[in-house]
């Protein structure tokens, strides 16, 4: 089976949807295991979208703006 990938606003919307959708159902099952692709391409996708936030405040000249603290990026 492929990796879910997710590329964009839309596609996170589907997936939390479809998270939603999963809860509650019992250990080693596929529901369960889809759950957990999901949520792997959800903190892909937010790391993502943090670096590219990152990325571009220092392209603007703020180079903390966008960083979490702590980050040791200064």
């Amino acid at each position: 089976m492929p990796r879910l990938v997710i590329r964009d606003e839309e596609e996170m919307n589907a997936a939390i949807e479809r998270a939603q959708e999963l809860m509650g159902f019992t250990n080693d099952s596929d529901e369960e295991r889809e759950m957990a692709e999901i949520a792997d391409a959800v903190k892909v996708y937010e790391d993502a979208l943090a670096l590219m936030t990152g990325v571009g405040a220092r392209a603007a000249g703020k180079p903390d703006e966008g960083v979490p603290s702590g980050s040791g990026s200064k």
